[in-house]
């Protein structure tokens, strides 16, 4: 009888774990999510490094004590990136066949549930603007001549989008059928299988139309895309700049394209006495409790923030 090498069978067995595992992890993170989980490594590795006082670390050659060190660091900062982080050392392990168990105890999970709480309590509440204010800001954008950022503003306001949707925004994406506004979207949040699209065009305000002609014929250096690259981070830089100039709330803050998706939030709110709460969620692609969230006023937040 032949003698079997178990070694050999051991490591076959082995690698075609560690296949079935990368196939599965592969499966499982859509390539958006990817970026994400590799920029959270990525940073977790810095601190690591800076922990250690070396040039590179690798993230999952991270102890217990050092995560612990790493999240209460990031709790005194007011910095909420802890479950992320852990999520994204999770994913890294999986793909590698490894586990780091010390990632599921219950002083771990304590630990980045303190730091998420401590980051809510130190981050002012998002900033959102009235038809008016809106309206003065687009005053604004026009006589200094802020082309980019007037029709930036208008769609954003307009169309309620998500951060990163206006960046990945292509001239051919709105259209009006019907007599209604239909504006393909490219970041499908609620996909299951990894489609780039948003099989269901969101209904927007037929104005937008010629205001997505307006900015083809102003950037056609930017095609395929509406807006040239980095529109988004523009965009954060000039909020800050906004809110001194027009001295909008302090207590609210002003960092960033999402303000102009509570804006629009609540700007569709207004139709509540005329549309159901089941139509509305449609035109609004949230659910009615996300809606609400993000229609309160600046007032509301304020309140909300200091109870």
């Amino acid at each position: 009888m032949p003698r079997v090498d178990k070694s050999k069978i051991a490591k076959k067995s082995a690698a075609e774990t560690k296949k079935k595992t990368a196939e599965l992890v592969k499966k499982s993170v859509k390539p958006s999510s990817m970026e994400t989980y590799t920029s959270h490594l990525k940073s977790f590795s810095v601190v690591l490094s800076a922990l250690r006082e070396t040039e590179t670390s690798d993230p999952l050659s991270v102890s217990k004590d050092e995560l612990l060190s790493i999240i209460i660091e990031l709790e005194e900062q007011g910095v909420g990136c802890a479950k992320g982080w852990i999520a994204a050392l999770k994913k890294a392990a999986a793909s590698e066949s490894m586990t780091l168990p010390f990632l599921d105890h219950g002083d771990v999970k304590a630990a980045a549930e303190a730091c998420e709480r401590s980051a809510k309590r130190k981050r002012l509440p998002c900033g959102t603007l009235t038809e008016e204010q809106i309206s003065a800001l687009r005053v604004y954008l026009d006589e200094t001549g802020s082309h980019e950022m007037f029709y930036a503003v208008t769609i954003l306001a307009a169309a309620s989008l998500r951060v990163g949707e206006l960046g990945h925004a292509q001239p051919g994406d709105m259209v009006v059928e019907g007599g209604v506004g239909m504006l393909t979207l490219h970041q499908h949040k609620q996909s299951r299988d990894g489609l780039d699209e948003n099989p269901e065009p969101k209904p927007v305000t037929c104005a937008l139309l010629p205001v997505f002609r307006a900015v083809a014929k102003l950037f056609p250096d930017a095609a395929p895309k509406l807006f040239r690259k980095g529109i988004d981070a523009r965009l954060r830089e000039e909020l800050p700049n906004w809110a001194k100039h027009f001295k909008w709330d302090p207590k609210l803050r002003w960092t960033g394209p999402h303000v102009f998706r509570h804006t629009g939030a609540g700007a569709l709110d207004k139709f509540r006495d005329r549309v159901a709460d089941a139509v509305l969620a449609v035109f609004a692609q949230q659910s009615d409790t996300t809606r609400k969230h993000y229609a309160k006023n600046a007032s509301e937040r304020v309140r909300r923030a200091e109870e």
